[in-house]
């Protein structure tokens, strides 16, 4: 799955913003805060992306274009984002 949510982030990343995005990497953790009965709810993914400096104002439209990428995939769990 994590390399699955990579793929789809860099895709619609580089459609929509193809001069931006140096590099994407995807973590998968346990939550221990939610209990679900369906193991594949239990885990939090965190998404590491490395933008230039000069683009920092375009945090907030990067996190959710692919908050709304993954939704629309099906992906429920909690996402965290990190910057490089």
């Amino acid at each position: 799955m994590v390399e699955i949510i990579k793929n789809m982030a860099e895709y619609a990343l580089d459609k929509k913003y193809p001069y931006l995005i140096k590099d994407i990497n995807v973590t998968m953790e346990r939550d221990f805060g939610s209990y679900y009965i369906d193991e594949k709810k239990n885990y939090k993914y965190n998404i590491f992306i490395d933008i230039d400096e000069e683009d920092n104002h375009m945090k907030l439209k990067i996190v959710h274009l692919v908050e709304n990428t993954l939704k629309s995939m099906g992906l429920s769990n909690r996402l965290f984002f990190y910057w490089n």
